[in-house]
């Protein structure tokens, strides 16, 4: 197989540049496309002229800001932060108009409901809870909602902590929020009830190097369209937690199946197209088959010269939960040892995109 990527790639040209007053952890976009806003590490809230450059303060937390969001249709801003607190900003004006302490803890992640009534904020501090180093149980409310419009408090509910991401259903009747352990609630904001919960292993990690705790969890997430179906990303296990070396993956669940099932995620499915991608006359189908386990079906052909037809190399690989991966291998090369070859080398880069190594059997 001569490699060759088949596929241009597709490039963005940078407009502009603008140099912020310290690192950015939320962006709030507005109908003008001369302005947004962000916040940081120092806290801040800025608002951006795009094609100047320049940035003005117009409130701040007294520690990391790490979400923003704009109301729809409105001048106002709501910002979230490290200290626990939730601030409502008039953008026209440049000042604070609210200022609601939500947690006793940090704020990992805010957002706002997809009609902007309500807005959400999840916290939570990962404490030893046993001998096992799972998570305590929470000493505050994990998740909170409120009244965007007056500030009022809705609803609490619980969580095991540290609570890092949470979601709105585009119908806005559901709320979802995830866990450093993979544990993924959702509620019936109407009813005020849970009606889903399920753990994925795929995005925590226990440090065996320099720490003995775990590290990761589901970052984000978001509902489809139809709030059907919910996507969670996040980062895969890590042998070093200080080396921040986990694999980026999502995964696409059916929530409302009982128990939810996984649909589809992008750390198999992306490895095999990428592999494909590096050779000459290659195609690959992917194929979910089951909830525990995906196959790829490789197309190779036999030389040089399309004509003389192709292989097919069948590799399925089988979730072992946060324990792993494991593949099977089966090539219809026949007696064809340069097929064989190519199916033992698809094979391994396959292994190696999903950060493994073969092992012989």
């Amino acid at each position: 197989m001569a490699e060759e990527n088949k596929h241009p790639k597709v490039l963005a040209k940078q407009a502009k540049e603008v140099r912020l007053p310290t690192a950015a952890y939320g962006l709030a976009l507005s109908d003008d496309d001369n302005l947004c806003h962000v916040t940081g590490m120092d806290g801040g809230v800025h608002a951006v002229e795009i094609q100047s450059g320049k940035t003005k303060r117009i409130g701040g937390h007294d520690s990391y800001a790490a979400s923003l969001e704009r109301l729809p249709g409105s001048q106002t801003l709501i910002s979230a932060g490290y200290d626990g607190r939730i601030l409502w900003h008039d953008s026209a004006k440049g000042e604070v108009v609210r200022d609601v302490k939500a947690h006793d803890f940090w704020s990992w992640q805010m957002k706002v409901s997809a009609d902007g009534t309500k807005l959400a904020s999840v916290t939570g501090r990962y404490a030893c809870g046993g001998y096992k180093y799972e998570p305590a149980p929470e000493v505050e409310p994990s998740v909170r909602v409120y009244d965007t419009a007056t500030g009022e408090h809705l609803a609490k509910f619980p969580h095991i902590p540290p609570v890092q991401s949470l979601a709105f259903s585009p119908d806005n009747r559901f709320l979802a929020a995830g866990n450093l352990m993979g544990e993924i609630r959702v509620w019936d904001l109407a009813k005020r009830e849970q009606v889903a919960k399920w753990i994925t292993g795929s995005f925590t990690g226990w440090g065996i190097i320099k720490g003995h705790y775990y590290t990761g969890g589901i970052f984000d997430m978001r509902f489809s369209d139809d709030s059907n179906e919910l996507l969670v990303c996040g980062m895969g296990s890590t042998r070093d937690p200080a080396a921040g070396n986990g694999k980026q993956l999502w995964q696409r669940f059916d929530w409302r199946s009982s128990p939810a099932k996984k649909l589809d995620e992008t750390q198999l499915r992306t490895a095999g197209e990428t592999v494909a991608e590096g050779y000459q006359g290659v195609s690959v189908r992917v194929e979910k088959e089951d909830p525990e386990f995906i196959t790829f079906f490789f197309s190779v052909p036999w030389d040089e010269d399309p004509e003389s037809g192709s292989a097919e190399v069948e590799i399925t690989v089988y979730a072992l939960g946060r324990d792993g991966l494991i593949m099977s291998l089966e090539a219809d090369a026949a007696d064809n040892e340069a097929a064989q070859d190519d199916a033992d080398q698809l094979a391994e880069d396959l292994a190696g995109q999903l950060h493994g190594e073969p092992i012989d059997v």
